[in-house]
């Protein structure tokens, strides 16, 4: 299903990615404690998911989905900056064995 606004076409996925954005922020607004998550490493997972989600077709979009499954649960234990490094290092990978 497509999703028309102005000249964008949106597909649910980045539907359910912009509102999991809008949450992660609007819980850092209010000071929602998401206590067991670290708050820069669900923001750091929800951008770069964001910027790289274009490049990613439908047809593999499974491992692309496992590697930001298990960043937000690395977002338990590690700071940011390390969930953003095995994105980057992930993405590379992923890529790399597609082409």
């Amino acid at each position: 299903m497509n999703i028309k606004f102005l000249k964008f076409f949106f597909d649910e996925k980045d539907v359910f990615l912009i509102l999991y954005l809008v949450l992660v922020v609007l819980s850092g607004f209010f000071e929602i404690n998401l206590s067991p998550f670290s708050y820069s490493g669900l923001l750091v997972v929800g951008i770069f998911a964001l910027i790289t989600r274009g490049l990613v077709s439908s047809v593999r979009f499974d491992q692309y989905f496992y590697i930001f499954v298990a960043a937000v649960f690395l977002s338990l234990f590690f700071s940011g900056y390390t969930i953003g490094l095995y994105l980057a290092i992930a993405l590379v990978w992923y890529t790399r064995k597609y082409l």
